[in-house]
């Protein structure tokens, strides 16, 4: 044999990188750390709009207490239409509707800033996008001594998505009395 023709092994390279399980268990951990980073932020953003909405909700609430105090004789009952012009101020175009035991009449944000209560620029949604409604009750004999009035401000989106155990079973969340 020839010198020329003599092989001369070689030490054999191992091939440098990861091995498929390392990748997994690599990809597995950073998974799970997304997934916990990714439900505490959306956490904070619930939050944070639960808060807004809830300051919405009171100025809203705000709104509807300055319509009680302003409108008290035609929330009240009282016949407003003949009086001098000037004594009440011109009553709101919300319609009563009767319900068991009271009667009711129904509004939103629109009808507050028409009628000054709120700026012309407040803004028709809260941050978790359902609108807000206000409520005006009349209960027993209006106008009389036995006449009760309230007002309610709510939204039918849930301002937190934990409920806590006195609140269970209610059908909706953000219910305020003004």
């Amino acid at each position: 044999m020839c010198p020329s023709e003599v092989t001369v092994p070689r030490p054999i390279h191992r091939q440098a990188g990861f091995t498929l399980i390392e990748m997994m268990v690599v990809m597995t951990i950073l998974t799970f750390l997304i997934v916990l980073a990714g439900s505490s932020i959306k956490r904070q953003a619930d939050e944070t709009a639960a808060e807004s909405t809830g300051r919405y909700l009171a100025q809203i609430r705000g709104a509807v207490v300055n319509l009680q105090i302003q409108h008290e004789a035609w929330l009240g009952g009282e016949n407003i239409d003949g009086a001098p012009t000037g004594t009440y101020p011109p009553p709101p175009t919300l319609n009563w509707v009767d319900a068991p035991g009271a009667r009711v009449a129904r509004g939103g944000v629109a009808d507050l800033a028409s009628l000054g209560l709120l700026p012309p620029n407040a803004p028709r949604f809260p941050s978790l996008g359902e609108t807000a409604r206000f409520i005006l009750v009349r209960e027993g004999a209006c106008p009389g001594d036995n006449c009760r009035t309230g007002a309610y401000v709510y939204t039918c989106q849930p301002i937190s998505d934990i409920l806590p155990a006195w609140q269970g079973d209610i059908g909706f969340r953000g219910l305020w009395r003004a």
